[in-house]
């Protein structure tokens, strides 16, 4: 029993150090890369195209948005269940959906040369950041599942360990009502033969 109730705790222990919390550490991860992005685009509203400082915006703005998507997909694979596999497909969906909007942004900023492109901020600003506040929201989401799954799985091994610990004392009753019933076997043993002799 003791042996069956440490592998249950183990497993539990397994799934928050092996599922829960590489999980979480993924998803924190892709939440920085899309801040990341997110500040390259601003950025290359801010710089001319064609100079350094713009094509270094451009650079982390397509890394980031690699790097986000990579790690996506490798925390379904650490932490896969159909609701986190639907949550998942939404971000990709609503992802693409910004990255039209942003491509109309970059766009737009590249059509006004050195100077300034208010349509393109505007756009940036109030379509792009609606959609990428949406598109955030399900790595949201995910964090809040993974974090009730931890704690759901640290309950059970608690809720195990409690009664692992009750396991001693039980054996030691156990053993005291056993050693009872013996003692008052064998004792009837031998005082009833010594009655019969006694009476005889």
């Amino acid at each position: 029993v003791a042996y069956v109730l440490a592998t249950s705790i183990n497993e539990k222990l397994t799934l928050i150090l092996a599922r829960d919390l590489p999980g979480t550490a993924v998803l924190l991860e892709a939440d920085r890369d899309l801040h990341q992005m997110l500040l390259a685009e601003r950025g290359l509203l801010l710089t001319a195209p064609g100079t350094p400082e713009y094509e270094g915006h451009m650079k982390s703005y397509k890394e980031n948005m690699e790097q986000a998507d990579t790690r996506l997909g490798k925390f379904i694979t650490l932490s896969f269940s159909e609701e986190k596999k639907a949550l998942v497909d939404k971000y990709k969906a609503d992802r693409a959906a910004w990255e039209e909007v942003s491509k109309k942004v970059i766009a737009l900023r590249v059509q006004a040369g050195s100077g300034d492109s208010p349509e393109a901020v505007a756009l940036a600003m109030s379509e792009g950041g609606e959609k990428f506040d949406t598109m955030r929201g399900h790595i949201n989401k995910l964090t809040e599942i993974v974090e009730k799954d931890a704690e759901a799985a640290g309950a059970d091994a608690g809720a195990v360990f409690s009664r692992l610990k009750l396991l001693p004392a039980g054996i030691t009753v156990a053993s005291i009502l056993v050693s009872g019933a013996l003692t008052l076997f064998i004792a009837n043993g031998i005082t009833s033969p010594l009655g019969r002799m006694i009476h005889m």
